[in-house]
């Protein structure tokens, strides 16, 4: 049975920053495209230990999906930060993007800070550098990012947004987000916000080949 688990890639495709470094190395040596599932839920301290581990894991060109999602924008820039200084040619074999935001508030003494659904400042910076020429699935959760993705190729793009903060959200962007996949073939959208929607003068985007399109409230 051993000889069989360790034969198989497929068992070792799914690697984690919550797994041990020795278990790290061992699914580096048995799979050669994993998914990469990042979860930064914990203290920043024990956050700054996780992202050390992105040096034991596969290089980011061997990456097949890479799933993200963290408590807070703080625990997220952290990441974002790593990853900057990590990813500097295409994520040539990345066929899967997952990136989710939990809202967690932030405390500062005795008060929270705020939470914001945009995806800004450097950490735009960084995942807007990013060329994914093979991306064909986005997912966002509770992100929306100011400025569009190298992302040209994507086919199917869902988007959850739940926020109880009654703040203007901004149709221009999700304008740009969108005329950034013109082979946009399948699209999911599930809205659970206090906000408003700002307007703009033409909000039209060309989709055409756009032949699934779900929209739904969210909870």
């Amino acid at each position: 049975f051993r000889q069989l688990v360790l034969a198989r890639s497929g068992l070792w495709k799914h690697v984690s920053l919550d797994f041990p470094r020795k278990r790290l190395l061992l699914h580096k040596d048995r799979c050669q495209n994993p998914d990469i599932h990042i979860y930064a839920m914990n203290e920043q301290s024990q956050t700054r230990l996780e992202t050390d581990k992105l040096a034991f894991i596969h290089p980011y060109q061997q990456w097949r999906k890479l799933r993200l999602a963290y408590a807070n924008e703080e625990l997220g820039h952290l990441y974002y930060e790593r990853l900057k200084t990590i990813v500097q040619t295409p994520l040539e074999s990345l066929g899967c993007l997952s990136i989710s935001n939990e809202q967690e508030h932030i405390e500062d003494g005795d008060e929270f800070i705020p939470f914001s659904l945009y995806l800004d400042g450097h950490d735009i910076d960084t995942v807007a550098s990013w060329r994914m020429p093979n991306l064909t699935h986005l997912e966002l959760r509770n992100v929306i990012p100011i400025a569009p993705l190298q992302c040209g190729n994507v086919t199917y793009f869902y988007l959850q947004i739940y926020d109880d903060e009654e703040e203007t959200l901004t149709i221009a962007v999700f304008r740009e987000l969108l005329q950034s996949m013109p082979k946009l073939s399948s699209l999911s959208i599930t809205l659970g916000v206090s906000a408003t929607f700002d307007s703009i003068p033409d909000m039209r985007v060309a989709m055409p080949c756009l032949r699934d399109l779900e929209l739904g409230p969210g909870a």
